[in-house]
């Protein structure tokens, strides 16, 4: 069945779903802001993205993520975490992450951060930023020994040096 609803309390909602839905099948929800889309997959099951007739991006009930593929078994890490898998196909079977900043370029200049949280509370931080120029450049670790918050640990610099404790 194909539910299209406006003007109810939740925005606009498109709704798709069968005899056999256990809940509302898939939503597809316009907010009452007119800015915010939510995708409510109402059943216990999978929502997988596509692309050119592959799936590219799967998101299983669980709330864990993997890109890529769809087939790929998803490492199960325990109840209470959520994994984002990222699985190379085809020949070169692997898969990156790239984070740069394509605004202004400045010197020291942060490019990417991955930073590690228990709550509120950030307890670790990589970053990979420019050194002195486009060409160079420098990845840092910090860690937190309590309360201080973080400290930078070390640095591995333009070199290849490793830089523990200092600047």
């Amino acid at each position: 069945d194909l539910t299209i609803g406006s003007g109810q309390a939740d925005g606009v909602i498109l709704e798709l779903s069968n005899t056999d839905s256990v809940s509302n099948g898939l939503q597809i929800q316009l907010s009452t802001n007119g800015k915010d889309v939510y995708f409510w997959n109402h059943e216990n099951a999978a929502i997988t993205f596509a692309t050119n007739n592959v799936g590219r991006m799967t998101i299983d009930a669980s709330g864990n993520t993997c890109l890529g593929t769809i087939t790929a078994p998803m490492q199960d890490f325990g109840e209470g975490r959520t994994t984002l898998a990222l699985k190379g196909t085809g020949a070169a079977d692997y898969s990156t992450i790239q984070m740069g900043n394509y605004g202004t370029t400045n010197n020291s200049q942060a490019l990417g951060v991955v930073s590690f949280y228990d709550g509120s509370n950030e307890n670790a931080r990589v970053m990979g930023s420019r050194d002195i120029s486009t060409n160079s450049g420098i990845l840092t670790f910090w860690t937190s020994p309590g309360s201080a918050g973080l400290t930078k640990a070390m640095t591995i610099d333009r070199a290849g040096r490793l830089l523990v404790g200092t600047d």
